[in-house]
């Protein structure tokens, strides 16, 4: 019995040694520390991001009340766009004043041009890819009405399967409708975005109105759209030789005479008598 009592003991004192021990708090220090280093950098990566923006927000503020005042004083309409380019291309004149003063003209003017300049391209490029994409759209139009779906309902169904520059048009119109605009209406304002989808948003906007038949109307557009795809596909192969003629004539043929022609210049230079 005296053993026994004695192990107990011995097993109390140790167990109480153990929960006493000055290293288990610090081991369940060291495992929260990772936990609250995490939560005040993330808390820190939010106010950065809030001052980030809060930054945007002032300097674009800036720029367009200066923009403003430009406007104002040349006396033109109301333009958002126009005031931030005016804003911009003033701060890069006043910028190239200070540092460069013979590269504030070149700078202002590259500051007020690129800006067009980049939304001409895009809208181009959107443009492009509209009208490539169209023989492909009135494909989905004409198998969904072929399967029997309402022109809302096949708006609904291309809209979630369609990919490319015409999907965000397609899914406005859906939007449109649930938040309470007519169908037709918003098919004409599908229409209105290029030219390309203008004859399928005709097509589909007299089907909602009129109860036009679509069938045969959406198989003479696909045709139409795959023939005019064909011909910009030819258009952009005819115009590729010109287009090789740049690099041809500014980088193939200096290099070509650097390599052949300036070699034997300098060596019948160098055998000439002096």
């Amino acid at each position: 019995m005296s053993g026994l009592a004695l192990g107990a003991a011995a097993l109390a004192g140790a167990s109480v040694v153990a929960a006493t021990a000055p290293g288990r708090a610090p081991a369940r220090r060291v495992a929260a520390l990772p936990a609250a280093g995490r939560a005040r950098r993330a808390a820190r990566g939010r106010s950065r991001r809030r001052l980030t923006h809060r930054v945007g927000l002032a300097i674009a503020s800036g720029v367009g009340a200066l923009g403003r005042h430009l406007r104002a004083a040349v006396r033109r309409g109301p333009d958002p766009a126009l005031d931030r380019r005016a804003g911009v291309a003033a701060l890069v004149a006043l910028a190239g004043l200070v540092v460069a003063p013979a590269l504030a003209a070149p700078l202002a003017l590259g500051a007020w041009v690129l800006p067009a300049w980049r939304r001409r391209a895009d809208d181009r490029r959107r443009r492009a890819h509209l009208a490539d994409e169209a023989p492909d759209v009135v494909e989905l139009f004409r198998l969904a009405i072929g399967a029997g779906l309402t022109v809302h309902q096949a708006v609904v169904a291309v809209g979630a399967r369609i990919r490319g520059a015409s999907a965000p048009a397609v899914r406005e119109i859906a939007a449109q409708v649930v938040i309470g605009h007519r169908l037709a209406d918003a098919l004409d304002r599908f229409g209105a975005t290029d030219e390309a989808v203008r004859p399928l948003a005709a097509a589909l906007a007299a089907a909602e109105r009129y109860g036009v038949p679509l069938g045969p109307t959406l198989d003479r557009l696909a045709d139409d759209a795959r023939h005019q795809r064909r011909r910009r596909a030819e258009e952009v192969a005819r115009r590729l030789p010109v287009q090789m003629l740049f690099p041809l004539v500014l980088c193939i043929l200096p290099a070509f005479a650097l390599l052949t022609v300036v070699p034997l210049v300098l060596a019948a230079g160098r055998s000439l008598p002096i």
